[in-house]
């Protein structure tokens, strides 16, 4: 049995700690920082190309350095993000049920 469900941005209100994320890489690349609202404006996937409508030059440095250091930031921010009112999340017996959360590589991850 497999359980596969929409995190981020479904069940995770995650979209401060994203943008609090990329903010630091943009900063520090002194380009232009994120917003709410330009952030939906031109988000979208590939993620890659996300990347290079807000400012990022993939002829001076490869698509993974920002991508780690982004979710080094993220993993940082993560205990601060909530679920939306409604959602639940419970701890789920892996022996039962395996799973590799995608967000920080263990078998489950729960929020208070």
């Amino acid at each position: 049995m497999n359980i596969i469900w929409d995190w981020n941005g479904t069940l995770l209100n995650d979209v401060d700690i994203c943008i609090k994320s990329m903010n630091h890489l943009l900063e520090k690349r002194n380009l232009t920082l994120l917003d709410i609202n330009r952030d939906k404006a031109v988000f979208g996937f590939p993620v890659k190309d996300y990347y290079a409508k807000i400012g990022f030059d993939f002829t001076k440095e490869n698509f993974e350095i920002p991508a780690n250091e982004y979710m080094d930031w993220f993993h940082f921010y993560l205990p601060d993000a909530k679920l939306f009112s409604g959602a639940e999340c419970k701890a789920i017996n892996t022996a039962i049920f395996p799973f590799t959360n995608l967000i920080n590589g263990n078998n489950y991850y729960l929020l208070p």
